[in-house]
């Protein structure tokens, strides 16, 4: 919580997380009525999207450019809700017992390392702007 009062804290994680998991379910709504795939590819895109922008964000609070408030609206609460573990663990657990194994592997190989790789390039991003 840091400098920031529980209720503070509290009221910013659930505005953001409102906000987050509905842009969220939007965009899973468009991917899905343009491509109609089995792929899970708007949990792929959503997660590695989202700890791109958690990277960023990151570091615009290292750069004190971000305030605690905001940090935990946007990081702990929109991008919290965004990004979807458990939308990732279903999906690899339904390719599996599909009996899609490669499909399977390469969400969890475009998702663990991927997210890991944008989260830093995007926090990589936010050292280069904001110093």
């Amino acid at each position: 919580m840091g400098s920031l009062a529980p209720t503070t804290w509290f009221a910013m994680v659930l505005l953001g997380g409102a906000g987050g998991c509905l842009i969220r379910h939007l965009l899973y709504v468009l991917i899905e009525r343009r491509t109609h795939a089995t792929f899970p590819i708007a949990t792929v895109l959503v997660n590695l999207t989202g700890s791109f922008v958690i990277g960023i964000l990151y570091g615009a609070h290292q750069a004190h450019l971000l305030g605690d408030v905001a940090n935990v609206l946007l990081v702990g609460g929109a991008c919290g809700a965004y990004t979807t573990f458990s939308s990732f663990c279903s999906d690899v657990l339904r390719l599996v017992r599909a009996g899609r194994h490669r499909a399977a592997w390469v969400v969890f190989l475009l998702t663990i390392p991927g997210c890991i790789v944008l989260a830093g390039a995007g926090l990589g991003l936010a050292r280069l702007f904001f110093g």
